[in-house]
């Protein structure tokens, strides 16, 4: 089976951590970016299976860098992870298409229900 590709942004360098080993635990090919400029370069070199995106980013808001890397067009493959779900920034998420939001401290369980939800989609689907 094929490694998923992940973009993960995420400016805090502990949750980034944690993140990506949870991510290789489960098999995924992990590119991090620590600034949200760093992830649009990333996204403008290579396509991944799905890009975990913090809202909140020293350099500029993690939606507008999803906006900016035109994923308005396969927001499935989008997953907000924010300590900072409140409502306006969930509003903003769900216009762009996003519907996957994932709260800090994500947890294994999180991870694993976000890949189990896209393969019952694309069971249906098929």
């Amino acid at each position: 089976m094929k490694k998923k590709k992940i973009l993960l942004i995420e400016d805090e360098p502990n949750v980034l951590y944690m993140m990506k080993e949870m991510l290789e635990f489960l098999g995924c090919d992990v590119r991090p970016a620590a600034l949200a400029q760093e992830a649009l370069t990333y996204a403008e070199r290579e396509k991944f299976d799905y890009y975990f995106v913090d809202i909140v980013m020293p350099d500029m808001d993690g939606l507008e860098a999803i906006e900016r890397m035109l994923l308005v067009d396969i927001p499935d493959k989008v997953v907000v992870i924010s300590a900072n779900l409140n409502t306006a920034n969930v509003e903003k998420a769900r216009r762009l298409g996003i519907q996957k939001f994932v709260a800090k401290p994500v947890k294994m369980y999180d991870l694993k229900r976000i890949f189990k939800e896209k393969q019952e989609e694309e069971d249906l689907q098929s």
